[in-house]
């Protein structure tokens, strides 16, 4: 088995090489931090955590803007934001940096922020959900 597979980038179409031990930790549909942000639609980890959402009939909003920052999902009708945060791109130091950064505006403006990691998202869901205040 390869260690690495060929995938095409959802926003270029430019082909691309990914490691395989990563593809189940939210990356693989960009060839590039550019190209994800670029892309309007939402990430592998991003979809589950709708779809969870949904599936619970708690109400939301995805990728609210919030200054030069946007929130995976707010929580309708609370202070409450969930991030989805796959580790190829918030493992990385200078992600850490701008996440923590971003964690700092949102709490001023007296949001609760909830960081979930593609291993919780992948593994299960429903563990990572008790500890939310709705």
């Amino acid at each position: 088995m390869s260690e690495f597979v060929t995938k095409k980038c959802a926003n270029c179409h430019q082909e691309f090489t990914i490691p395989n031990s990563v593809i189940n930790t939210g990356r693989g549909k960009f060839c590039s931090r550019e190209c994800f942000i670029k892309f309007n639609g939402e990430s592998s980890l991003e979809e589950k955590v709708r779809k969870y959402l949904e599936s619970k009939h708690i109400e939301f909003q995805q990728e609210v803007k919030f200054a030069k920052y946007r929130a995976d999902f707010l929580l309708t009708g609370t202070k409450t934001i969930i991030e989805c945060d796959g580790e190829f791109w918030h493992l990385r130091p200078q992600s850490k940096i701008r996440d923590k950064r971003k964690d700092q505006y949102l709490y001023g403006l007296g949001y609760k922020v909830y960081r979930l990691t593609g291993r919780q998202i992948n593994e299960n869901l429903e563990l990572s959900f008790p500890n939310l205040v709705l």
